[in-house]
């Protein structure tokens, strides 16, 4: 699927959203991976899944592995949101923008499904923050996740609020360390590149 073809399924799928931009940068990432797995953490009704399993198909068809326990949680706004409903949106949205063959759902949580991944199994991992980084638990599970990031494997963190959650300082830790180079932010998602 095209990215022109890609933005125009979203379009229809996903009518009340503004994000194409963003779908775009996850287009080209995915498209970039050439082995390994895809993971995505936190998917919802699959906007970010289906925008990777495009890139995917245009690349190298990269298995996506989208992780979301679709169980009530309680996010930013303080609602709570999401749950087994959203599971039946997701699967109509993938049957219906035709990704099935490249996207895998794992239902559970981000802790959870770590352990199924092996180190350097990972070439783009997409965590679409939607809380605070300094919520206990989260900046741990992330530490978690980019072990299984592959030399040369990307991190990209889905950034809502303009850096207020914390993804800035985040990945200027990772530099720091010398684990990650900073590659250009595009369109609210922070992205470095394991070294």
């Amino acid at each position: 699927m095209s990215k022109a073809a890609m933005c125009k399924t979203l379009g229809a799928l996903f009518p009340e959203t503004k994000g194409m931009p963003r779908a775009e940068v996850l287009y080209d990432l995915a498209k970039e991976a050439s082995d390994g797995a895809i993971v995505e953490i936190g998917t919802h009704h699959g906007f970010g899944a289906i925008a990777l399993a495009s890139g995917s198909r245009d690349g190298a068809g990269v298995p996506i592995y989208t992780v979301d326990p679709s169980e009530p949680a309680f996010i930013w706004t303080g609602h709570t949101m999401y749950g087994q409903g959203d599971r039946a949106v997701l699967l109509r949205n993938l049957l219906e923008a035709n990704v099935t063959d490249l996207v895998r759902i794992v239902g559970l949580d981000a802790r959870q499904a770590w352990a199924a991944f092996k180190e350097d199994d990972i070439s783009l991992l997409f965590w679409d923050i939607g809380i605070s980084l300094k919520k206990p638990g989260m900046k741990e599970a992330i530490d978690e996740w980019i072990t299984k990031i592959r030399v040369g494997g990307i991190l990209a963190l889905g950034e809502t609020f303009g850096g207020h959650l914390g993804t800035d300082d985040y990945i200027a830790d990772l530099v720091k360390m010398g684990t990650y180079r900073q590659k250009n932010n595009r369109y609210a998602i922070r992205i470095a590149e394991r070294i």
